[in-house]
């Protein structure tokens, strides 16, 4: 892959910010649930949801998040859930070495940190204009497209040796600190965004409003 965009260095940060957070991606989804295992001794059942939670986040809101970040700074959400994803990871090797970390603890961090990726994954594919200009927005995609494909394959296969070495609770500080090191790249990035025009609140209402809409377009 030629390097082009890659030499600029807003972009190349915001490629690393990128890799970084979906790599801790990777590697926590196949982390927690072995923290339910080998910590709390989950059978079946309580594994199989705590794998469905991780994911629940996108129904939740993947529709509308696309609508509340236009409203928003985009580097500022992608620092903002990065740093959120860091701190709500750190807790579980905490919990689990004073002996406090439950299934329930375990469901609302998978929850939670579904809802906060969604909101990262819009933020950084909508800063991407403002970082890349529009002309060069295809190659932008393209290169961040293939960064994806090398985490989504190397997160899983670096997790497995990991977990193996320090065990799972451990292997989700690698997690944790992937994300903080993703919102301090974000945090260094000098691109101004400009503000959206004619940008106003994203109203409770106007989702309510909005989402029976939707739901009745369904085939």
């Amino acid at each position: 892959m030629r390097l082009g965009l890659l030499r600029d260095r807003d972009f190349g940060r915001l490629s690393a910010a990128t890799a970084l957070g979906q790599l801790g991606d990777r590697v926590l989804y196949l982390a927690l649930p072995l923290v339910a295992i080998a910590a709390l001794h989950a059978d079946e059942f309580h594994v199989g949801l705590l794998t469905a939670m991780t994911s629940a986040g996108s129904l939740l809101v993947g529709l509308p998040a696309g609508a509340w970040v236009d409203r928003m700074r985009k580097r500022s959400v992608m620092i903002t859930t990065d740093l959120a994803r860091a701190l709500l990871l750190l807790t579980v090797p905490v919990a689990s070495a004073a002996g406090i970390l439950t299934i329930w603890w375990l469901y609302a961090i998978a929850l939670v940190h579904g809802v906060l990726t969604v909101f990262f994954d819009v933020a950084y594919v909508s800063c991407l204009p403002h970082v890349v200009g529009r002309g060069n927005l295809v190659q932008g995609n393209a290169k961040l497209s293939a960064i994806r494909s090398v985490t989504s394959i190397s997160g899983p296969t670096a997790a497995g040796p990991l977990i193996s070495l320090v065990g799972a609770p451990a292997t989700l500080l690698v997690s944790s600190a992937g994300m903080a090191m993703s919102g301090l790249l974000a945090i260094t990035m000098r691109t101004r965004e400009r503000p959206p025009s004619g940008s106003r609140p994203f109203h409770w209402a106007e989702w309510s409003a909005w989402w029976p809409n939707q739901a009745s377009n369904r085939p």
